[in-house]
């Protein structure tokens, strides 16, 4: 698809990564850059993302215009597509933060990066952990409610509830 507007084209192509489909755009700035709504439009996100982004200091404008509109350079596209893209890998705005960060630097510090990626892997591990034990949880929830499905009392209500636990019981 091509656009063109007043002050630059915008060329989209669809990507995908690790199985989550992300838009890629590159923008051709002309003049002094291009403002908040057109990078916003350019890469499919939200003007207010562009802020918080700049609130976490992921992301800076070139600088203001004489009506104190933001305006960015021809990077920018490319820096959201990055956090983007990391986002969608898995990463948290903080580890974005320090790869962006890493990557503004002259040197390729690929034992720092490995080190977040090391750290980000062990999060998701732990994360898979505890929802492999609510699959087994809610797995066994459904087999009380197969179990009795006429019963007066819920198996899983009286699992889940001490009080209700307490008037199921035979006296």
């Amino acid at each position: 698809m091509l656009v063109t507007q007043r002050d630059r084209e915008v060329r989209c192509i669809t990507a995908a990564s690790l199985e989550v489909s992300f838009r890629v755009c590159q923008a051709t700035v002309m003049r002094n850059g291009i403002t908040i709504g057109q990078l916003a439009r350019a890469v499919g996100v939200a003007d207010s993302t562009i802020r918080f982004y700049e609130r976490l200091g992921l992301l800076r404008p070139v600088g203001r215009t004489s009506g104190n509109y933001r305006y960015y350079g021809s990077d920018a596209a490319d820096r959201l597509n990055f956090i983007r893209a990391a986002q969608a890998s898995g990463f948290e705005l903080k580890d974005i933060k320090s790869l962006l960060a890493f990557q503004d630097g002259r040197v390729a510090p690929c034992a720092e990066v490995r080190s977040l990626v090391n750290a980000r892997l062990g999060g998701v591990r732990g994360q898979l952990r505890k929802l492999r034990h609510v699959e087994r949880v809610l797995l066994e929830f459904q087999r009380a409610c197969d179990r009795r499905p006429r019963a007066k009392s819920c198996p899983v209500l009286e699992t889940l509830s001490p009080a209700i636990r307490r008037r199921a019981r035979p006296r």
